[in-house]
């Protein structure tokens, strides 16, 4: 979801700043038309944040991991600027997550939450992929005929390190 979300800003004409641990899925970003990666195990996202917005914090975050322990919705938070807006995609399975409900309050930010996608925006996407604006064929790093169904599940559920999408064909 966070490489769609990514070349859907970047063809929308965003500056946009894309955070991983896995330097696979950031080399990934840079085709995909990050501006700039931060590998967060080895840099700081408030630090680079700041430094590329001139202390302002960023006008968007949109939060697509939803791990807990990653505490990923607590920094998009505190990467957003005051009166920015933060979207929250990704879920997990405790439904909860560590939320600075101090900090939100005070820089006035506005959330949204996201489950899918609108019909509106879908028909958005789609126009940017009909008109090559948006290219997601990198996303797509493993391709199972339909006969290897179980195989293709194996690879998406287990190698999550190299697997970004999987994709069947008949």
């Amino acid at each position: 979801v966070g490489m769609d979300v990514l070349a859907c800003a970047h063809a929308a004409g965003c500056y946009v700043i894309m955070s991983d641990p896995l330097k696979s899925r950031l080399e990934l970003a840079k085709v995909m038309g990050a501006d700039r990666v931060v590998c967060t195990a080895e840099e700081d996202l408030r630090q680079v944040v700041s430094k590329v917005t001139n202390g302002r914090g960023a006008d968007v975050a949109v939060e697509t991991v939803g791990i807990t322990a990653a505490r990923t919705v607590f920094l998009a938070v505190e990467v957003t600027r005051p009166r920015g807006s933060l979207v929250i995609m990704g879920t997990n399975a405790e439904n909860c997550s560590e939320f600075p409900v101090t900090t939100f309050k005070e820089k006035e930010m506005t959330m949204y939450g996201s489950r899918g996608i609108p019909f509106d925006a879908l028909d958005r996407a789609l126009m940017l992929l009909g008109q090559g604006r948006v290219n997601l064929k990198p996303v797509i790093t493993h391709c199972f005929p339909l006969t290897r169904v179980l195989e293709a599940f194996r690879v998406a559920e287990h190698e999550k390190a190299t697997a970004m999408k999987v994709m069947l064909t008949s």
